[in-house]
């Protein structure tokens, strides 16, 4: 009994462990009078909508921080 016990809590709390890791990262802002939503992907590249449109962009090596400032603040040219 006590065999089961301890599997049936190491199963119990393997489940309710549960990561927030799977949440993205996102940042919100209006450029030109558009509201753009980026969101980082984790692996390097982060999902850029505008309009309702979404495109993966690469980071080229730089952290998301960096390049979702310099893209809401217009340093960052984007073309879809």
């Amino acid at each position: 009994m006590k065999k089961l016990f301890t599997a049936f809590m190491a199963i119990a709390l393997a489940v309710s462990c549960t990561s927030d890791d799977d949440e993205l990262q996102c940042k919100s802002c209006n450029f030109g009078g558009m509201d753009i939503e980026l969101c980082d992907n984790g692996d390097g590249t982060m999902l850029v909508t505008i309009a309702g449109e979404s495109e993966s962009v690469d980071l080229q090596g730089q952290s998301f921080e960096l390049v979702s400032e310099a893209f809401c603040s217009g340093e960052f040219e984007f073309t879809f």
